[in-house]
């Protein structure tokens, strides 16, 4: 199992602080690299940054309008001999958000869930806050791991990487990157920004829309404010619910 990426760096920041820093992006990238190849992970990692200031109703045409490079990083999907047969399926097929991903939530609070029969571990960081959770199995195996990283101001989440493994340990079977975007005024999550093997996506508006495949498909949420101070983890849905 690949190495977990540093914490980022504690030294205080520059009133004039550049937001999201490279070193976020590129740690999305590396871990998306293993799934998608480098080229599709750059490329959504930078993506998933796209807009960030922009206003929670609007969706970057930089995610909307890049048909060109979409279709390039959609052949590099298809072509991708390490995912499971079927695992890239079309977001056109999607009616509910649990069709999209397993691993975590949207409603009405964000939250990852817990694999069953598994018991939690958690690290720290030099401030107290979480920053890795590992679910083990009984027989003391890695299955998921959630990492959190923190906006160096606010305190607030901005992104999150979760990764599932085989039974063994060894295997990615499953991940997704979530990005926060937060309102100034509520200092609540405006939108998130989600990719996973099976494609992009953004919220606004209460909705869930795919631009990666573009398809203009929108699945509504249930969604409440949430001030993305603490990590939640839930148990995992029933495989008849999924």
């Amino acid at each position: 199992m690949a190495a977990l990426p540093s914490a980022h760096s504690r030294r205080r920041p520059s009133r004039l602080l550049i937001w999201p820093p490279p070193h976020i992006i590129t740690t999305f990238a590396m871990r998306l690299a293993s799934l998608l190849g480098i080229t599709a992970a750059v490329t959504l990692a930078a993506l998933a940054f796209v807009g960030s200031s922009a206003d929670a109703g609007t969706v970057p045409s930089s995610l909307v309008d890049s048909a060109t490079l979409d279709s390039d990083i959609l052949s590099e999907l298809a072509a991708s001999g390490r995912l499971p047969p079927g695992f890239v399926t079309t977001p056109g097929e999607y009616t509910n958000f649990k069709q999209y991903s397993k691993l975590f939530t949207l409603e009405p609070h964000f939250a990852v869930f817990q694999p069953e029969g598994t018991r939690l571990q958690y690290e720290k960081d030099d401030q107290g806050r979480t920053s890795v959770i590992k679910a083990i199995n009984d027989k003391n195996e890695v299955v998921s791991e959630t990492s959190v990283m923190y906006h160096p101001e606010s305190g607030q989440i901005i992104n999150v990487f979760v990764e599932n493994y085989s039974q063994s340990g060894d295997v990615m079977s499953d991940s997704a990157g979530i990005t926060f975007e937060y309102d100034e005024k509520t200092k609540t999550v405006r939108n998130y920004r989600i990719f996973t093997p099976r494609g992009m996506s953004v919220t606004y508006d209460g909705r869930l829309r795919f631009v990666l495949p573009p398809v203009n498909t929108k699945i509504p949420l249930n969604l409440q404010p949430w001030d993305g101070k603490e990590i939640r983890i839930v148990p995992a849905p029933d495989v008849t619910d999924v």
